[in-house]
């Protein structure tokens, strides 16, 4: 019985310590309960992440917009892929095989004599027709010179002439020959038409010495002529000469003159010219127009180192209605 007690007593006394010891258990326990601590991921197996991963990958939707802009990023790359199986499902029977064949040779023809002949001939044509074409406009450039050139010198010898037409001087062969009435009223007209800014004017009249008519004389006709200073002229125009004082008295607007020139053609004879001179009639009162021609007549000039005399004058042409022919 003691021993039975002993045992029954040993166990008592071990009970107390199991207790404890349970208890220090159940308050470890408890304290994670009070910070529950994270689970450790790293822990979790990779299957069980995957397939986590896939249900909520399989939960979630794509949107339309998010659909469009994946449409739109491989947009290029779809249409790349569409080409590519297009050109593999051709037929290879249908390709063309290449042209393997040698081309056929080209003939060459030999030129002939007479095709070389033909190809010479026109390359001279060809030369001729260049240096044509430049001649004719060297010509033309020459025409035009001298188009420019006959005008002024027709407008020079209107001014020259327009002294012996104004007078109407007759017909002469040599100035030699001419009545000095005819030398000294040409001079006087010349002062009319061409006054010096030197000559004495007073009361519509030039004083001027009779000096000054002997040059007009000589750019007129030429040196050596003989003639006496007097007053000249006729009871509708005189002009007058003062012969104590050497003067002749010259009036600044007299009547009008007979006639005008105008120069139609000029032929050159030798040392000097032929010119054909038409005689106009003047505006006035009776006449309305200066295109009535009453005579043509052709003077000869002489060149000289001062310009040109007057070596003659004879008809040209007169017409009975007041037209040359």
């Amino acid at each position: 019985m003691s021993k039975h007690r002993k045992k029954k007593n040993g166990l008592a006394a071990a009970e107390p310590q199991t207790e404890e010891t349970s208890a220090e258990k159940l308050g470890e326990a408890k304290e994670p309960s009070e910070a529950p601590q994270e689970p450790d991921k790293s822990s979790e197996s990779p299957e069980s992440a995957e397939s986590a991963g896939k249900e909520g990958f399989a939960e979630r939707k794509i949107s339309d917009s998010e659909n469009k802009k994946i449409h739109e990023r491989f947009k290029f790359d779809w249409e790349l892929e569409e080409h590519l199986l297009e050109a593999l499902d051709e037929d290879v029977s249908e390709l063309e095989e290449p042209d393997e064949s040698e081309p056929e040779p080209v003939e060459i023809k030999s030129i002939g004599w007479k095709q070389a002949l033909q190809a010479v001939f026109g390359l001279f044509l060809l030369v001729f027709a260049i240096i044509g074409v430049i001649a004719t406009g060297f010509k033309i450039s020459d025409v035009v010179k001298a188009s420019k050139d006959t005008s002024a010198q027709r407008a020079y010898f209107e001014d020259f002439l327009m002294p012996l037409v104004a007078s109407d001087a007759p017909i002469f062969d040599g100035a030699s020959s001419l009545n000095e009435d005819v030398i000294l009223t040409a001079a006087c007209w010349d002062i009319v038409f061409n006054p010096s800014v030197y000559y004495e004017y007073s009361n519509g009249v030039y004083s001027v010495s009779y000096l000054d008519i002997d040059r007009r004389i000589t750019k007129l006709f030429g040196p050596g002529l003989s003639y006496t200073h007097k007053s000249v002229g006729d009871t509708e125009l005189t002009f007058e000469y003062d012969e104590e004082a050497g003067m002749y008295y010259i009036p600044a607007y007299p009547r009008s003159p007979a006639y005008y020139p105008e120069i139609t053609a000029m032929n050159r004879t030798g040392a000097g010219l032929e010119l054909t001179v038409c005689y106009r009639l003047p505006i006035t009162n009776w006449i309305e127009s200066l295109d009535t021609v009453e005579k043509t007549m052709i003077y000869s000039v002489v060149e000289t180192d001062t310009g040109y005399n007057v070596t003659g004058i004879r008809i040209g042409e007169i017409s009975s209605d007041g037209e040359a022919n």
